[in-house]
């Protein structure tokens, strides 16, 4: 609030998104192994 009284706008960097379990599981099958990697064998975040 402060930056914004001062004439600062806030900008967004991140996205948050809402996938099924089907979803998440093609995306892992697609993208694994070309630049993201699993945090732990079979956990759902990357």
């Amino acid at each position: 609030m402060a930056l914004a009284a001062h004439g600062y706008e806030r900008m967004t960097t991140g996205v948050d998104l809402l996938v099924t379990r089907e979803g998440l599981a093609r995306f892992k099958q697609a993208h694994l192994g070309h630049g993201y990697v699993e945090k732990f064998p079979g956990s759902n975040g990357m």
